[in-house]
């Protein structure tokens, strides 16, 4: 089960609202408020040294706090106090990093915040240089604010001691061991493997991580803190590598002010030297390498998993070191410490945490606006937590963040479902082009034909309301797999193609002339036209799986998608030949006609994931559940269609019975019935005609299957059967991966009948 006791899951809408583009979770503590206080309390303590007209600020932001991304389950009564400190070691650095690239010398820096005397400051000797001052100005600090800073020290730590004298003593000796750390000019770190050594042997990273877990109340013993090095260290990395990406343009501003002419100590212009990139390739390199450090991570808990099974301390401690990672992301992503220099730092060649395969839908950079929430107002706050700030985070009881997730437009990838493009120039929306190249007749340049007409009906198809099922689905099966964005986004467009097509072609094979309440693709676009529009996203969905990085991918697409045909052909030819299967047989067929993308989505999942032990250890207990869910959506869709006055309103009143479809309620209530009542039903099957059958008949055989053979009443029996299955074993999955999965969850309850 879940051991996140304070803290709420924030929004994927969110996340990609601010160009967020870690695979991690992120979460918001639920008393952000304290968060905010605590930093508060710092702000009393700078104004009585500092002056009350100082505008510096760090942690806390009108969009949310670091600490409370950061550390989303710090104790509640302790959110407070290390909210302070971080903001006491934010005014350190402010002040140490600049005044280290101009003196020099570190042991001028260790003697300035160590050995301040008030003459010194009243002679302005320690106020350094005009452009030093430049910078504190513009870090909202008055010009002598480094003589001021051990009176400041020495007063926060007076009032740490009265809080908790024991973090205080800490804290104290921390504050110097930050400050004694070696010049940056002098360290080497000509290439980013050099880079990343000398900045992991930082002390500041590890004193983080010692507040974070004091916060937490969380202590390792020996054992335990070399088990967690591995996967921590990899953390550190995309924390630096993060904390570079978005610091990027305000680092570039002050090396321009302060220090001129000298190395900027970022990994963005390592990259930029090593490689001889431009700023942005090296802007998408340090992205990349996060997420590279993200995978790295859960291949080293995968790892520890493979040895034996983890402590509760170790499992907290690790699940901290990523919230660390991806809160600390959101927070520079709209943090003013970062963003305040005009300079987006995520722009469109970068893509999003939510579509890193597809095109994007619009959405608002991170310098626009002040608000979080969407401008559709898809994003819910909370209303049980009035005292959050700014950040907006996802409803515990509800599913993938929304009982109905909203409808989303899925395009193919590259924009093709919005435009049409020859040589890269745009032509109209009928599929035609402008002359280009060659006059017509000639020999010259292949003219490849626009991707309007053939994606019409497709298009039109998945623009129709749906239940998401697999989406969530994908969600949800990744709360354990833990795929790359990249592969999760592919996957998706993959299943989200290969269904649509399904229903194309099944709409036209069932004679069904409704989908979703709205005619059929083929009603409005022919069958020829249709089948032509499934065939070429199919065939997309081939070019998408061998983007991805496994090699198992195209031969499990093959696999399940020959499964998924050789069970719709046991549906045709039972339907053609009015043939009535056993309860088993139908089955069987399920699992292949329905259950095979299911199957599919899992298999390529897992496939695609980095925790490999886990995934391979648990495949039976994951395909056992993804194939009863595919035998419970199935049979469920079976009873709806002749039981439910929804569904009649969607596909039609019984539409099941027009197409003379052997379903399940009706396998059971011929294997149920006299020779004679066989004969009777199969013989309306028989003679009915293009349009189905009429209203009278159609209640006949409903009555039958309700009085005469109870049938409907197995079938409902059936569903609560497969329920308890599912939900058993939903929740034997949470026990092996050790993970609370409110999104399957959310899932099955929605499906419930």
């Amino acid at each position: 089960m879940s051991h996140h006791q304070f803290s709420d899951v924030v929004t994927d809408a969110e996340l990609k609202r601010w160009g967020v583009f870690t695979t991690l979770d992120v979460r918001n503590h639920q008393q952000e408020h304290l968060a905010h206080q605590g930093s508060q309390e710092f702000m009393k303590e700078m104004a009585a040294v500092l002056g009350s007209n100082i505008q510096w600020k760090a942690c806390s932001q009108k969009d949310g706090h670091l600490m409370a991304l950061s550390v989303p389950e710090c104790l509640p009564d302790r959110l407070g106090l290390i909210s302070g400190i971080t903001d006491m070691t934010f005014l350190q650095d402010g002040l140490s990093t600049p005044l280290r690239c101009t003196k020099g010398s570190a042991d001028e820096a260790i003697d300035i915040f160590e050995n301040t005397t008030e003459t010194q400051r009243q002679n302005g000797t320690l106020e350094g240089s005009e452009e030093f001052q430049s910078v504190l100005e513009q870090k909202g600090l008055p010009k002598d604010a480094l003589g001021m800073f051990p009176q400041l020290k020495k007063q926060f730590l007076e009032y740490l001691t009265s809080r908790d004298p024991n973090l205080a003593s800490w804290m104290s000796q921390e504050v110097k061991r930050v400050a004694t750390a070696p010049p940056r000019d002098q360290m080497n770190y000509n290439t980013i493997d050099s880079y990343m050594e000398e900045r992991l042997r930082d002390v500041a990273m590890k004193w983080y991580y010692e507040l974070c877990a004091y916060g937490m109340d969380l202590e390792l013993n020996e054992t335990e803190k070399k088990q967690a090095s591995r996967p921590a260290r990899a953390m550190e990395k995309a924390i630096i590598y993060t904390n570079d990406f978005y610091s990027w343009a305000k680092e570039k501003a002050e090396q321009a002010t302060v220090a001129a002419g000298k190395d900027m100590f970022n990994a963005v212009a390592i990259l930029m030297k090593e490689h001889q990139i431009p700023e942005a390739d090296a802007l998408d390199m340090v992205r990349e390498k996060t997420l590279e450090c993200e995978k790295e991570h859960w291949a080293a808990v995968a790892d520890l998993e493979a040895a034996g099974p983890l402590s509760p301390n170790l499992i907290r401690y690790l699940d901290m070191t990523r919230l660390c990672h991806s809160g600390g992301m959101l927070w520079s992503a709209f943090t003013d410490r970062y963003n305040k220099v005009g300079q987006p730092q995520v722009d469109d060649s970068l893509k999003t945490r939510e579509t890193l395969s597809m095109p994007s839908d619009e959405y608002t950079s991170v310098h626009q606006g002040t608000s979080l929430a969407p401008p559709n107002g898809s994003l819910s706050k909370n209303e049980h937590s009035p005292h959050t700030n700014g950040v907006r985070f996802q409803n515990p009881s509800s599913s993938n963040g929304d009982a109905n997730p909203p409808m989303e437009r899925v395009h193919l990838p590259n924009g093709e479902a919005a435009t049409s493009e020859v040589d890269g120039k745009e032509g109209d929306r009928s599929g035609h082009k402008d002359e280009v190249g060659p006059a017509h007749g000639s020999v010259g340049a292949h003219q490849r034909p626009g991707t309007d007409v053939v994606l019409a009906p497709y298009e039109y198809v998945i623009s129709m309301p749906c239940k998401k099922v697999r989406e969530i689905l994908i969600d949800g099966l990744n709360k354990w797999l833990r795929l790359p964005e990249k592969s999760l986004d592919l996957i998706r467009n993959i299943v989200v193609m290969l269904h649509t097509a399904a229903l194309m072609l099944d709409d036209i094979e069932d004679d069904s002339n409704l989908r979703r309440g709205m005619p059929s693709a083929h009603v409005v676009y022919g069958e020829s036209q249709t089948i032509n529009s499934a065939s070429y996203v199919q065939i997309r969905a081939f070019t998408e799986a061998a983007r991805l990085s496994s090699p198992d991918a195209i031969p499990i697409l093959c696999e399940e998608l020959q499964n998924l045909y050789t069970g719709q052909s046991l549906d045709l030819f039972w339907k053609f030949h009015i043939h009535c299967p056993s309860e088993k047989e139908y089955l069987e067929m399920v699992d292949g006609k329905t259950g095979g993308l299911f199957r599919l989505i899992l298999r390529l999942m897992q496939a695609e994931s980095p925790v490999l032990n886990q995934a391979r250890d648990h495949g039976p207990e994951l395909e056992n559940f993804v194939t009863a869910l595919g035998r419970y959506f199935q049979v469920r869709d079976d009873y709806q269609n002749l039981a439910s006055s929804e569904y009649a309103q969607q596909k039609g009143f019984c539409e099941d019975l027009d197409e003379g479809k052997l379903s399940l309620p009706l396998i059971h209530s011929l294997q149920n019935s006299s020779e004679d009542e066989k004969t009777r039903i199969k013989g309306i099957f028989k003679t009915r005609g293009p349009v189905g059958l009429s209203p009278e008949v159609k209640q006949y055989v409903i009555k039958h299957l309700s009085e005469k053979t109870a049938s409907l009443t197995y079938v409902r029996g059936r569903l609560q059967e497969l329920e308890s299955e599912l939900a058993n074993g939903l929740m034997a999955l949470e026990e092996l991966f050790g993970i609370e999965n409110r999104s399957l969850g959310g899932l099955l309850a929605k499906l419930k009948v």
